[in-house]
């Protein structure tokens, strides 16, 4: 029989889908190996932004911040899908990061503001939270993102990620 050759689009496809399934922490190895499918990690060079976004948002990655702080990527606190910016409720910012490096870059303003009630108890949970991170995990970090609902319900998420 005669085998059919993927093309480029499609080899990228299938190392998406390797790189998206590494286990916590050895993203990085995965790369390398998966890279040698392409005919080198050039051809994957334009794809691996979104596809470090994409996994460190689906992991719950800690990112380093420029002084030692750590944030944790996560849905709830993605401002911009687009560029992969993040908001880090511990100082009301929106941040930009390198996603493929797992550090922030820079900062591109405030986060959205919140009600009262919403900023009081994501405040104080942050606070804990950060506190149990510090306290029980090697790389820990925690972010909680809280909202309000149109009846006035608060609703926190929580992410707490690290390892011990």
């Amino acid at each position: 029989t005669m085998e059919e050759e993927l093309t480029p689009e499609q080899k990228v496809q299938v190392v998406k889908g390797f790189i998206l399934a590494s286990p916590p922490g050895e993203i990085g190895d995965v790369i390398r190996d998966v890279s040698v499918l392409l005919g080198g990690k050039d051809k994957l060079e334009s794809s691996l932004p979104v596809i470090a976004c994409e996994y460190n948002l689906k992991h719950n990655t800690v990112c380093k911040g420029s002084n030692g702080e750590r944030v944790v990527v996560c849905p709830s606190g993605q401002a911009d899908a687009s560029e992969g910016s993040i908001i880090d409720p511990s100082v009301g910012k929106v941040l930009t990061l390198d996603h493929i490096k797992r550090e922030v870059t820079g900062c591109s303003g405030d986060a959205p503001a919140l009600s009262v009630a919403v900023e009081q108890l994501q405040a104080a949970a942050q606070k804990e939270m950060e506190k149990y991170a510090k306290a029980s995990l090697s790389d820990g970090g925690a972010a909680v993102h809280g909202k309000e609902g149109a009846d006035g319900a608060v609703t926190l998420s929580v992410h707490v990620s690290g390892t011990r």
